[in-house]
């Protein structure tokens, strides 16, 4: 209901709103593929937030999902503007709302949210070294999963397919990525695109159609991983060759 009501009367009119709410619409915005109205609720949590002592971590968790919304919208700068505005607040001693393991929880985020950046700038190394320090993190939490995948996509971006491909089948032969919607339709996306560049078309066409058919609640929505595979699928169609497609093509 409410975020009917936000569709009817704009994001303003829930500015006032706790930042644990805002937040959760953000992300209802975020799946439902309006990447600009979930930009302007993970941004105005996090504002309401940064307002309370206790909610600090709260703030840095929306700072971390705006950045990586706004760099899925291609707009990498105000996506590194964002993580600096956040960043003394997401690291530094007596800040935050919970403990030590909080605390690494959302330091991972912040990697993943660097991570995103470097993908969408074509930095193959930067994201390799990011995903690294993004898997050690994680593994700090006993949170850890869908490494394998964001290493496949460091080398996307490099061109490197034939690795691309052997971790991403690996990974989905693990089904590791089955039991939570972004990690499967992320993981069958890039698994697409390593058979792309491969030129093995209707294999990646297989891998598209995996996750744009996906009997989920959220299938129909403009993920970007899903609005991806569509892209590919439509070029596809419309007689584009593996190398047109992926030329400055998102990974």
């Amino acid at each position: 209901a409410l975020a009917m009501a936000m569709a009817d009367y704009g994001v303003d009119s829930f500015r006032n709103l706790p930042g644990k709410l805002l937040y959760e619409l953000a992300y209802v915005a975020y799946l439902s593929g309006d990447l600009n109205e979930a930009v302007a609720l993970f941004n105005a949590s996090k504002q309401q937030d940064l307002k309370l002592p206790d909610r600090q971590m709260g703030a840095c968790m929306s700072a971390v999902r705006e950045s990586i919304t706004l760099t899925y919208l291609g707009k990498t700068d105000e996506a590194k503007n964002c993580l600096k505005e956040i960043e003394s607040a997401l690291f530094s001693d007596g800040h935050g709302d919970g403990d030590r393991d909080e605390q690494r929880r959302y330091q991972a985020n912040f990697l993943h949210a660097q991570y995103e950046i470097a993908i969408a700038e074509n930095n193959g190394p930067l994201a390799h070294r990011l995903s690294e320090e993004y898997r050690d993190a994680s593994e700090a939490t006993g949170s850890v999963r869908g490494i394998d995948v964001y290493r496949a996509r460091a080398y996307l971006v490099e061109s490197n397919f034939v690795a691309a491909l052997e971790l991403l089948e690996r990974a989905v032969h693990l089904k590791v990525y089955t039991s939570k919607y972004d990690n499967f339709v992320m993981a069958y996306r890039s698994l697409g695109d390593a058979y792309l560049g491969l030129n093995r078309v209707e294999d990646a066409l297989r891998s598209y159609l995996k996750i744009t058919n996906y009997p989920d609640q959220t299938s129909e929505s403009a993920d970007y991983d899903v609005t991806l595979a569509r892209k590919r699928l439509r070029q596809s169609r419309e007689g584009m060759k593996p190398g047109q497609i992926l030329k400055d093509a998102s990974f």
